[in-house]
């Protein structure tokens, strides 16, 4: 713009001295009084100037094409800068609603920060009470579990306790079963041999009873009336029985002499009485049975009963006769029993 502005004050110079030079020229043509090398002068100046002047138009047209140029130039930037402020307000007028909805949710966040804050120290309260509850939970469970660990050993225990005892009754049981096999042999034993070296059935008698084997033997089998020497048919007889005793190490036996009672006689320094008779003729059966079967003598007790157990009224003969008797009460060792029935017992 600058440029134009001096361009056009040059031409403005230029035609106000071309003007100039002209009115001196007529002047001086019509004086006729200037010099003609003043003519010449004026015309090399005119010459200059004109040279000068074509450059200057030249200059100005480029000068007004240049400054075409810069209109459409300036139109197009007007036009640009028309737009960039169309879309300056377009951006200004979203901004404008960006941050008025930046300030709502600011609004919004600080309004939920507040609730959340309350709402975060509630639930640390609640998930306080819930650890504290879970800590609770965890020590009932700890207990619950040490009973149920005692109570899994008791159990264990007492099922242990149970098959032992199963097992300890299994072999009272059959402790039981040898006994009554034991009694079965025994009775068997002595029904044949008193069959075989006796032979009258109403001399002996051979029965079980509360769990014990008893042997009855009649007076004439044994003794003769009022002695308790053993006779040789009372020899014969408890030899064998013997032998059949002697095979059963785990027995217990009593010897028991039992009388009428009709009173001794013939008393002296040994017989008193029916007492001493009684015991007299146990204990003359004991020892022969240990000498004949070599059994322990522990296993064996004589004892005297008199005619204080009859098994038959004292009215009669063939009564009295049966209460004279010897009896041989034989039972299990029960040492193993009695052991055992403990161990069962709670």
């Amino acid at each position: 713009m600058q440029d134009l502005k001096m361009v056009r004050c040059a031409y403005r110079l230029m035609k106000s001295l071309k003007k100039s030079l002209c009115s001196l020229l007529i002047c001086y043509l019509s004086a006729s009084c200037v010099s003609v090398k003043i003519y010449e002068e004026l015309e090399d100046s005119y010459n200059i100037l004109k040279g000068v002047n074509a450059a200057l138009i030249e200059e100005n047209q480029d000068l007004i094409q240049k400054n075409k140029e810069l209109d459409h130039s300036s139109k197009k930037t007007q036009a640009e800068k028309d737009s960039v402020a169309l879309a300056l307000k377009t951006c200004t007028t979203k901004f404008e609603r960006l941050d008025m909805n930046h300030r709502n949710i600011k609004e919004s966040y600080d309004f939920l920060l507040a609730n959340n804050t309350s709402m975060l120290s509630h639930s640390i309260k609640k998930n306080k009470a819930i650890l504290d509850e879970m800590e609770q939970i965890r020590r009932e469970l700890d207990l619950k579990e040490e009973k149920l660990s005692k109570q899994e050993y008791r159990i264990k225990s007492a099922q242990q306790e149970v098959k032992d005892r199963e097992a300890r009754v299994k072999e009272l049981e059959e402790v039981v079963q040898k006994k009554d096999s034991v009694a079965k042999i025994l009775r068997q034993g002595f029904q044949n041999i008193m069959i075989k070296e006796v032979g009258n059935k109403d001399s002996y008698e051979v029965y079980q009873k509360d769990g014990k084997l008893y042997l009855r033997l009649k007076e004439q089998l044994l003794f003769s009336s009022g002695s308790w020497k053993v006779s040789q048919l009372g020899k014969k007889t408890i030899h064998a029985i013997a032998e059949v005793l002697k095979k059963e190490p785990h027995i217990n036996i009593l010897v028991e002499g039992h009388t009428d009672n009709v009173p001794i006689k013939k008393k002296s320094k040994f017989i008193r009485d029916n007492w001493d008779l009684s015991v007299l003729r146990a204990t003359s059966i004991v020892r022969l049975l240990i000498k004949e079967s070599k059994m322990n003598p522990k296993q064996i007790t004589p004892i005297g009963k008199s005619f204080w157990v009859p098994i038959a009224p004292n009215n009669t003969p063939k009564n009295r006769s049966k209460n004279r008797r010897i009896e041989f009460i034989i039972s299990p060792n029960l040492e193993k029993l009695n052991h055992l029935i403990q161990k069962v017992e709670p």
